[in-house]
């Protein structure tokens, strides 16, 4: 029943468990460890996470449910927030600074200095601040759930509640911050769990 389990996570195609298959991932092929990934799946609260994100990914709910007379909202499709290269992906990945393995729960976006970033999705602004790690960075929030996140701005060109359009240019590309190269580090997350921003509606094609 555990490998029935650990399979059927790793083969769901939905980006609400992307986080999980890269740390069960990681435990299966790097420590070898069996019962690490057993412990990360069923203390992971995979039953909530599935529940908080029916009304966002119902093809996922669908699935469980045997309906399939559903379709993700038309309005819930990402824009590219930066015209560039994904030069880092979401999942497990040696550190660009120390080489050390962690987990990246973003993707990162290579473009050159002053390359406008813009809002994937409609939303109100919620956070603008900047720290070691992410530089100058900002939040939007989008509803049902869903918050986006854009690091390493050179500048930040909205404040705290400001309303955003999608498509709406919001930041400029920089390297403040943790980062080796100008890029835009970007987050999708979902109900507080972060997934692959190349899963979502609209991102989809962009690898």
């Amino acid at each position: 029943m555990v490998l029935g389990v650990l399979f059927a996570v790793m083969r769901a195609s939905t980006p609400l468990l992307a986080g999980l298959q890269g740390q069960v991932r990681y435990y299966l092929t790097t420590d070898l460890d069996l019962r690490g990934a057993t412990q990360q799946v069923f203390s992971s609260g995979l039953r909530e996470q599935i529940a908080r994100g029916w009304r966002v990914f119902p093809e996922l709910w669908d699935r469980l449910t045997g309906r399939d007379d559903q379709e993700l909202d038309d309005d819930v499709s990402f824009a590219m927030p930066v015209e560039g290269t994904v030069t880092s992906g979401f999942g497990y990945r040696p550190d660009p600074i120390t080489g050390e393995v962690t987990f990246h729960t973003g993707i990162d976006i290579g473009a050159t200095e002053g390359t406008p970033v813009v809002a994937a999705l409609a939303g109100t602004v919620t956070n603008v601040a900047e720290d070691d790690a992410y530089g100058k960075y900002l939040e939007i929030d989008h509803g049902q759930g869903i918050v986006t996140l854009y690091a390493h701005a050179r500048d930040i060109l909205v404040s705290v509640g400001d309303p955003v359009s999608q498509g709406q240019t919001v930041a400029l590309v920089g390297m403040t911050g943790r980062a080796t190269t100008t890029h835009c580090h970007f987050e999708v997350v979902v109900s507080g769990q972060p997934v692959d921003p190349l899963q979502m509606k609209g991102l989809s094609d962009s690898q």
